[in-house]
């Protein structure tokens, strides 16, 4: 098995991972874990979808590659120079909308919508400040809950 050579990439990835570079982003998925997200975004047909950190956009592309017509796309990140990136390369695609926030504005970003408010709060405060020890086993079992 090849698993070096990813015959499937999102079109606009060559110009989201030049652009990323010349703003100094450094965290974009590698092709491995984008060809899991096509696969996964795909299994949720006419879902709705939410990314936590858009970055450039490079798990967006992947995302939206594997998406159908009907199923939506929700991303957020706290950085408005990176994700000027992934708009200007993705933001034609009318299944995906881009947020700016951080911090308690994630939280209302995704709040009432498909995803549990007391989770989310979790998620967040997880992201903001990681906890340990008995604390980050209670965040756990609310993921799997």
């Amino acid at each position: 098995m090849r698993d070096d050579v990813f015959s499937c990439e999102p079109p606009a990835l060559a110009g989201i991972l030049r652009d990323g570079a010349q703003v100094g982003f450094r965290l974009a998925s590698e092709p491995r874990t984008g060809s899991l997200l096509r696969v996964l975004a795909g299994s949720k047909p006419g879902g709705r979808l939410l990314e936590l950190g858009t970055g450039t956009g490079v798990a967006t592309a992947w995302l939206l590659a594997g998406m159908d017509a009907a199923t939506r796309l929700e991303t957020v990140d706290s950085d408005p120079s990176v994700v000027e990136v992934a708009r200007t390369y993705l933001g034609g695609d009318p299944r995906v909308r881009f947020q700016h926030r951080g911090g308690r504005g994630l939280a209302s970003a995704v709040v009432g919508r498909t995803v549990r408010p007391r989770l989310c709060r979790r998620l967040v405060r997880q992201v903001q400040r990681p906890r340990r020890g008995a604390a980050a086993a209670r965040d756990r079992r609310a993921v799997r809950d």
